[in-house]
């Protein structure tokens, strides 16, 4: 297959997030940017926020890369999401041909939000590119597909306790796929049921703290005040749970259907309008951007910035019937996952490949023999969404 749009997105992705990370020069780390560096949290409390070690590894290792400079370990890892914005137009070109890997390229170059986050030391887009290879994998799985799944699901286990549900698809893979028991899929079945041992005693000797991962409890807390005070920002709920933690907060008690209003609130901040960069790092400057404003100063930008992502899913639900299954049930997967204790909408930056993917191939599928009838299912959903974002209690990420 001809690889010249791949590596065409590819490399213009990374000149784009070079150019944004020249001109605003990120001063601070910002949120638990920190935490990925090795930088202690003493507000944290003991073992509150220990995760699962392969992300802050993975920095640390771009910081030796680059000399020790932040900025460095940032172009570093910039390059990964530039390799995943290649990644989806590969698998479009291979599925729908070069105008399907075009469109879902210049989708996602267009989007000013994928490459401001890019910049930052956080793990969305790598469990982004986790999910969308899982997803490529079981769409046409092959001999060799539950090795791939074993050691996807090892890997984003090890980047985000979330990664958890793509551990149990590898281990599902690995049973219930067709092929043969090769040396290679009973090791990588062996990996995948060692890795929580092992990443817990990475994390025991690291940190003294044996135990996985510590932020799905704390992440519950956070559910529980959100649910309790009716939050409007998130960050309030975050403080009432260190609160919680520390025992200088009593505990809460709050009507049991609050728990699901305040999911479809985390869930419209997950897919509505952009606010995490906005309001986070230009508005209250937690970055340290050089000019934060100036990206904000054309209204293409301010459009592009704020909509963005919201219109891809909005373009994306009325072909979803269309995309292939596993597309869609991965991305539906992720999307609870993530709305599901507490968000910043920069979370959805795990969501943007295999939602483009789907948009792409539901759309390239519906126009090769356009039957109008088959889009009522979707329209409802879009119907659906809409409706959330007109009605669902607004979250502020500040």
């Amino acid at each position: 297959m001809n690889v010249t749009i791949p590596l065409a997105m590819t490399l213009a992705a990374f000149a784009v997030q070079t150019g944004l990370l020249w001109r605003l020069k990120p001063g601070r780390l910002a949120g638990d940017e920190a935490e990925y560096v090795g930088a202690p949290l003493p507000w944290a409390g003991e073992g509150m926020w220990v995760r699962v070690p392969l992300f802050g590894a993975l920095v640390r290792l771009a910081l030796i890369l680059s000399g020790g400079r932040v900025g460095g370990a940032r172009l570093v890892l910039s390059a990964l999401a530039a390799l995943t914005v290649g990644a989806v137009t590969w698998e479009l070109q291979r599925r729908a041909g070069p105008v399907a890997a075009l469109a879902g390229g210049f989708v996602l170059l267009a989007s000013l939000e994928r490459a401001m986050l890019s910049i930052h030391l956080w793990p969305d887009t790598a469990m982004g590119l986790s999910w969308l290879v899982a997803a490529t994998v079981l769409i046409s799985p092959g001999p060799q597909a539950p090795i791939w799944l074993a050691l996807i699901g090892t890997v984003a286990l090890g980047l985000r306790i979330e990664g958890a549900a793509l551990w149990a698809i590898g281990l599902a893979g690995v049973a219930l796929l067709p092929g043969p028991w090769t040396g290679a899929r009973a090791a990588s079945a062996g990996l995948a049921l060692l890795a929580p041992a092992l990443f817990t005693l990475w994390n025991g000797l690291g940190k003294g703290v044996w135990r996985l991962d510590t932020t799905i409890r704390f992440n519950a807390v956070v559910a529980v005040q959100d649910a309790a005070t009716g939050a409007g920002r998130v960050t309030d709920a975050i403080r009432l749970a260190v609160a919680q933690h520390t025992a200088t907060a009593p505990p809460v008690r709050f009507p049991p259907h609050r728990i699901l209003v305040r999911g479809l609130a985390r869930l419209r901040l997950l897919l509505g309008p952009e606010a995490f960069v906005t309001q986070i790092l230009i508005a209250d400057g937690r970055a340290g951007y050089r000019d934060g404003a100036s990206v904000l100063h054309k209204p293409v930008r301010r459009f592009l910035l704020r909509w963005g992502f919201t219109l891809l899913v909005a373009a994306a639900l009325p072909v979803l019937p269309f995309a292939p299954a596993p597309c869609v049930l991965s991305l539906a997967a992720a999307t609870a996952i993530y709305a599901a204790l507490v968000t910043r909408s920069r979370y959805r930056m795990a969501l943007l490949p295999l939602t483009t993917l789907c948009m792409v191939l539901g759309w390239d599928r519906f126009l090769s023999r356009p039957e109008l009838a088959e889009l009522v299912p979707g329209l409802a959903l879009l119907g659906v969404f809409i409706v959330l974002l007109v009605l669902a209690p607004r979250l502020n990420e500040h």
